[in-house]
Formats: C-alpha cells, structure tokens, sequence
C-alpha cells in the first residue's frame, strides 16, 4: 500500500471534527485553492508553516498530522541549502518580483559553495554578510528560494534582522 499524502489525513480529521473545508480556511487564512490542492494530492509536500496551521486549527499536534504520511519527512530530514542570500533588501545584484499580486524584493543569491568548494561568506555587489539558513534560535532551516519572506518551519520573517541591524547603524 502506497504511503498517503498529508491532504488525505487533514480531510479525515475534518470530516471526524466535522469542519468544513471552508471554516477550516477562515482558521488558518489558507487559500481554498491552496487547501484544496493539498487534500487532492496534487500539492504532496505542502510548506511546514501551512502544515502547523491546518494542525493548529485542527487541534491536533503536527507530528500527529503527518505521521505516516509523505510529509513525515519534513519534520526528520531537512534539506540542505544549496543557495547563499543576501539579505540586504538595497542590494544592486537583487531585484522585484511579484507574489499574489504584490511586489516583493528578490534577494540576490548565488551557489552556497564556490569551485573550490569553499563556502562564500559575502555578497559580491554590496558586501553584506550572506545567509542560506534561518537564523531564528533552534530553527536552522535551510532558505530554499529567493522569494521566500518567511521560514518554511518556523515561519518567522527571514530577513528581519538585517533591517534591525541597518536601524542600530
């Protein structure tokens, strides 16, 4: 038998809670789309800070909620980053980008490791120190695009400490 995706158990609970996919949208300020997706299969490896609000919403733990599933393996094997950024919003190497609609900055980022596999510390147009990991204490996890704003597993905001940093100066 096939290992069941996420989407199959958080309809499962929703039917044994009896919450409707809709009320389950204005808890956790998912899209239904997004939602939807996700039950069906076709978004099989949804992001680790959604996961937590369909838990929460849920009223179950998320280790409960993807135990068994194809998503079990977000909580026990992170991904390595692969990709440096840097974190200055002013950067010239970086650009903007849209995302739902809004404008977004599109931080620069380059190979984590050069060809000597050395691992780059700085960005090579403004000379701000890169990141390829959250920063937040105990997260860790590693940054996967560079249009992401928020940490994938603890959902905290990535780049928010270089702007407090640049305030300091």
């Amino acid at each position: 038998m096939a290992t069941p995706y996420v989407g199959q158990r958080i309809k499962e609970l929703r039917a044994r809670r009896k919450i409707s996919q809709k009320s389950l949208i204005e808890l956790t300020r998912l899209r239904q789309s997004y939602l939807a997706n996700v039950e069906t299969g076709r978004i099989k490896l949804p992001l680790l800070a959604n996961l937590r609000k369909i838990a929460d919403a849920l009223g179950v733990s998320i280790e409960a909620l993807v135990e068994g599933t194809t998503s079990e393996q977000l909580l026990t094997a992170p991904r390595p980053a692969d990709r440096a950024y840097c974190p200055n919003p002013d950067c010239p190497g970086g650009t903007e980008g849209l995302m739902r609609g809004k404008k977004i900055v599109v931080h620069f980022s380059l190979t984590r490791f050069d060809e000597d596999d050395e691992e780059r510390k700085f960005c090579p147009h403004c000379k701000s120190p890169l990141i390829a990991v959250c920063r937040k204490k105990g997260c860790g996890a590693a940054i996967l695009s560079d249009q992401v704003q928020f940490c994938s597993r603890c959902g905290e905001p990535l780049y928010a400490w270089w702007e407090e940093e640049m305030k300091e100066k």
